[in-house]
């Protein structure tokens, strides 16, 4: 995440326990299955690793999740 020049790493996990880094496969990231023809609701949980020292402000980022079929 992003705050001007400052960058807030985080990781988004497909489990509540976050031990299942969410991502494209490789990395040991793990990807997650929709079905075609039908709705698919996937929870995911994000986290901020601790001890990193940025500035205070609002840091943003944007997700974007491409589905193939």
């Amino acid at each position: 995440m992003k705050s001007g020049a400052n960058i807030l790493n985080y990781n988004i996990y497909t489990s509540a326990s976050r031990t299942i880094v969410w991502g494209d496969g490789t990395g040991g990231s793990h990807t997650q299955t929709a079905y075609k023809n039908s709705t698919t609701t996937l929870n995911l949980f994000g986290q901020i690793p601790a001890g990193q020292d940025v500035a205070n402000g609002i840091y943003i980022d944007d997700l974007i999740a491409t589905v193939n079929f």
